[in-house]
């Protein structure tokens, strides 16, 4: 669930080629509502064809935005986009702990272009079928 029903906010942080924005949604009984939205120009050359070529410029922004916000949110929301993301649903054998982590990264690497050493990778457990003792996997290599 991408909206933690525990915490009171959640937190949306986007950052994009010429902005970094933020917005923070505050949970309600009738759903959500808007508590603050920030929004921080990049300079020129921070990020240049997706990939960040001013680091500082862009954490500053993201920590200006995040005080705007008064963050005090537990979660997070990042949406990542780009010629070096990769997403992709395996179907694998249904396995547990250490078993699964080395099924799923035996996958990362069969299926990603670029060296697992050199990327991010992470998945998600989306539906484990009893019946055919598979599991549905979310697989995000950055």
């Amino acid at each position: 669930m991408i909206f933690s029903r525990g915490s009171k906010s959640t937190v949306g942080l986007d950052i994009g080629a010429n902005s970094v924005k933020m917005v923070k949604l505050n949970h309600t009984k009738g759903g959500y509502a808007v508590g603050a939205l920030a929004m921080r120009e990049l300079p020129p050359e921070a990020i240049v064809c997706d990939e960040i070529r001013d680091r500082e410029a862009v954490i500053f922004n993201i920590q200006s935005v995040a005080d705007e916000c008064d963050l005090n949110a537990k979660d997070v929301v990042v949406s990542i986009s780009g010629h070096a993301l990769i997403t992709d649903k395996l179907v694998i054998d249904k396995k547990t702990g250490a078993e699964a982590e080395q099924a799923i990264l035996f996958e990362a690497e069969q299926r990603s272009p670029f060296d697992v050493e050199d990327v991010a990778l992470d998945h998600h457990v989306i539906r484990v079928n009893e019946e055919s003792n598979k599991m549905d996997v979310l697989l995000v290599a950055a």
